[in-house]
């Protein structure tokens, strides 16, 4: 095979990589998503939660978008099963003097 010829397949082999690649993240990106809105329909106003004056659809987790380490809430709700029930609702995941329900 000439070396243009290869050069092209290259390419050819080199673009339909990149592709794949970038359709992989965009379904993982799009799947982590989807599950945190999951996670928000499970918490009454789970899609309104503020923290410190700012949005936080990252709720049960420390950063503000979710994903990485889960906050107090967030182990306590996975211990829960990620149920909202009535005693989850009472109880105070973080300590702070305020139900879950409250906060």
């Amino acid at each position: 095979v000439a070396a243009p010829q290869r050069e092209s397949r290259r390419r050819s082999l080199l673009s339909a990589m990149a592709r794949l690649i970038l359709s992989l993240l965009a379904v993982t990106l799009v799947t982590s998503a989807l599950a945190y809105k999951e996670y928000q329909s499970r918490i009454p106003n789970g899609d309104k939660v503020v923290r410190n004056g700012i949005p936080w659809p990252g709720v049960g987790h420390d950063a503000v978008a979710g994903d990485g380490p889960r906050n107090a809430f967030g182990v306590a709700f996975d211990d829960a099963g990620k149920l909202w029930t009535v005693e989850f609702c009472m109880a105070d995941a973080d300590e702070d003097g305020q139900s879950n329900g409250h906060e």
